[in-house]
């Protein structure tokens, strides 16, 4: 079911639609205007009832996250469409290209990896998952398309949302996704291809092939964030 929500309809008395922003399986997101502070914010309308009750509750746990390489998850609320109640979040407005894209841009025009600018974008993406682990929760879903870049085009700041959090299972397998998936975002963005294939390391910098097979490795692979942040530390010249 499509709310196909139209322009300048009210929300709550309080948000303004602008526009619509995506759909997917959770529901559809719109742009709003908050008459409160007058800011644009993204509105995500819950439509999937089924997932209703696990949404919200990572909802209520990502408004307590406070990060730079995160999304604002500002609040957790419901309104009234017709007889229809629905519950939404609200976000940060981002208006900045996805990390996929980006790479995407670059291969299209050059062969060779943008070795100091994605690492310094990585070096955030990790930073802003070993605060997400540190507080016991997941992302679950970290990929390329879920990272939007803000700011200057020249320092641009990573920033994560679309979190699944945890559907049940080992923790600790949990958290080697994560990092698997990390390790996945980094070979991406050094080769240009989505699917891992270890041979495509040999043309880049040791340290980077060893970063990036350790995150895939069964053992003596990464412990936690942390420990890709130290080596990443270690690399020096692309700070």
């Amino acid at each position: 079911m499509s709310l196909k929500l139209k322009e300048n309809t009210r929300l709550n008395g309080r948000y303004r639609v602008r526009g619509k922003l995506g759909e997917g399986w959770e529901g559809e997101t719109y742009l709003v205007r908050d008459r409160l502070d007058g800011r644009f914010k993204a509105l995500k309308i819950i439509t999937n009832e089924s997932r209703r009750k696990s949404l919200l509750s990572q909802a209520r746990v990502q408004v307590r996250l406070q990060h730079p390489n995160i999304i604002d998850y500002y609040n957790v609320d419901s309104l009234t469409l017709g007889d229809e109640t629905y519950y939404f979040l609200l976000l940060e407005y981002l208006q900045g290209p996805r990390l996929s894209q980006v790479v995407a841009k670059h291969f299209r025009r050059r062969k060779d990896p943008p070795v100091f600018s994605m690492l310094r974008i990585f070096y955030q993406i990790c930073r802003g998952m070993a605060y997400v682990h540190d507080r016991r929760l997941l992302h679950d879903d970290l990929h390329t398309d879920n990272i939007i870049l803000e700011g200057d085009v020249s320092a641009p700041v990573p920033k994560l949302f679309d979190f699944w959090g945890s559907r049940g299972g080992n923790a600790t397998e949990q958290r080697a996704f994560d990092i698997r998936c990390a390790g996945q975002v980094l070979f991406e963005c050094m080769t240009g291809r989505e699917n891992y294939q270890p041979k495509r390391l040999v043309k880049l910098p040791r340290e980077i092939q060893d970063i990036i097979r350790r995150t895939h490795a069964r053992v003596h692979t990464y412990a936690n964030f942390h420990e890709i942040l130290r080596d990443l530390e270690e690399l020096r010249d692309w700070d």
